[in-house]
């Protein structure tokens, strides 16, 4: 009798791993449009380090899509505050979804144009609400979060 209970339990986890879908991310159902996604006001926070400097900022952006000439642009606008001493600074930057909406990149185009742009790559959590980013540049370890608001 025991025997048939675990070779019948064996069957069931068999079954339910081979109709479950792969671990990736999907589309929600609807989506047209990827960038959609990141659409609104986020409120993000990043910590880490630019160098030997330990740096923190938080703040919001806004991601939308701006009309360029009549080509649509991923933009955000973005307000921050920073250890580094900067208050409320105010800058442009960019972003894109990934095809299969798992996350994407952000681009914080700073104030200061002697540095050069401040990239991401980021991963949505399971409901879109919330993502997890880190940065690409070379010599900045900087990580945060942003929630939608």
């Amino acid at each position: 009798m025991q025997t048939r209970r675990v070779t019948l339990a064996l069957a069931v986890v068999a079954a339910v791993l081979s109709i479950a879908s792969p671990a990736h991310a999907q589309c929600p159902s609807g989506t047209t449009d990827p960038s959609q996604l990141l659409f609104g006001t986020w409120t993000f926070h990043m910590r880490g380090q630019v160098g030997s400097t330990q740096f923190a900022a938080a703040g919001q952006f806004m991601a939308s899509i701006q009309s360029r000439r009549g080509i649509p642009v991923p933009t955000l606008t973005i307000t921050q505050s920073s250890s580094d001493g900067s208050r409320l600074q105010t800058f442009t930057g960019s972003f894109q979804v990934f095809p299969d909406c798992s996350g994407g990149t952000l681009t914080f185009n700073t104030a200061d144009t002697s540095t050069r742009p401040s990239q991401f790559d980021f991963w949505f959590d399971e409901f879109f609400t919330e993502i997890r980013f880190v940065s690409t540049n070379s010599g900045i370890a900087v990580k945060g979060t942003a929630e939608m608001f």
